[in-house]
């Protein structure tokens, strides 16, 4: 039921170069502000036994309980985005499986791929962390895009490698219609 595997989407001759997924480094930060939240709660929940007026003590424990079921609420939603997306670097494709009750499955070869964007915040390139946008032909957006993942320019580098070389070879003798259309002009004017 629950597979976190991505090799069930590789082809036969298919082999997977890297798999990865976002990196805990990313969302340092959260970690901490829900380490401080718990801590608020706590304090909350022990100053409830030093305080004499049952109302306050009601609110102090409530205000505690909510504290607590907030911050477990926040770090299962944080674990989720990590478990949940699972990213892949194969000989002839990038890949992108997302979910964990359902799978949502995305793959580009890298023929058709187009454009390679990198994103980092200023806390990203602090803990080197970063997101890589994939764009192929035929779309305006990017339609894979590796969140929050550790080592980006390796990994970004690792795409381009196998994305093969487009650009047609140039003959430097060779005019082209717009060079050949200027010469007419210039002759003329001559």
């Amino acid at each position: 039921m629950f597979d976190f595997n991505i090799n069930k989407h590789l082809d036969s001759d298919e082999k997977l170069l890297l798999f990865f997924r976002p990196s805990r480094k990313a969302y340092l930060f959260q970690y901490i502000l829900l380490a401080l939240i718990i801590i608020a709660g706590v304090i909350f929940f022990v100053y409830n036994y030093y305080v004499k007026f049952l109302f306050i003590r009601v609110v102090l424990r409530t205000l505690s309980y909510a504290i607590f079921v907030y911050a477990i609420i926040m770090l299962v939603r944080l674990e989720y985005r990590i478990w949940s997306r699972r990213y892949g670097i194969t000989n002839e494709r990038v890949m992108y499986s997302r979910g964990i009750f359902y799978e949502k499955f995305h793959s580009a070869k890298y023929g058709f791929i187009t454009d390679t964007a990198l994103y980092q915040t200023f806390w990203d390139k602090i803990v080197n962390t970063g997101t890589i946008n994939i764009n192929t032909a035929g779309t305006d957006d990017y339609e894979i895009k590796y969140r929050k993942i550790l080592d980006p320019y390796k990994i970004k580098k690792m795409i381009n490698d196998q994305i093969p070389d487009r650009t047609p070879a140039i003959n430097p003798n060779e005019i082209t219609p717009i060079e050949k259309e200027i010469v007419k002009k210039a002759k003329k004017q001559l």
